[in-house]
């Protein structure tokens, strides 16, 4: 299944960039990357909006996290989200799920390891929710 989804990651942290692009890589995932919310948005028009995932920080130059999660909401709702954030607490973490956000992943402290199960584990659980939802349609 991995080698067919195309996830787009959002994070103005190159670290942090880094390490999901290289475990989403690892995972057979085909993976894009933004570092702002303007380029982001340009990257999605560009590409018709199909992408199966986004992963976007909250807190971006740019356009914010909470704007493309808006944004792609209202064009596609099919499309899966994962908001994270290293900034925000987390009520204001979970908020975003009421503005469209399917899951939300608190980023590591500095120094800290980082979570590679749990995104994985996210990306899959949502990903296999589409494919089910799919599947489940009426011819």
């Amino acid at each position: 299944m991995p080698a067919s989804k195309r996830i787009l990651v959002i994070d103005d942290d190159h670290v942090f960039l880094r390490q999901v692009n290289e475990t989403l890589t690892e995972a057979g995932y085909g993976v894009l990357e933004a570092l702002d919310g303007t380029a982001a948005l340009a990257l999605l028009k560009k590409l018709h909006y199909h992408v199966d995932l986004i992963i976007t920080d909250l807190v971006l130059p740019g356009s914010s996290g909470h704007n493309i999660i808006a944004e792609v909401s209202s064009r596609d709702a099919t499309i899966k989200i994962i908001a994270t954030t290293g900034v925000l607490n987390q009520t204001q973490l979970e908020i975003t799920k009421y503005l469209g956000a399917d899951a939300v992943l608190r980023k590591p402290a500095a120094g800290a390891p980082f979570p590679d199960a749990e995104l994985l584990q996210t990306v899959r659980t949502l990903l296999a929710s589409e494919t089910a939802m799919g599947d489940s349609v009426p011819a």
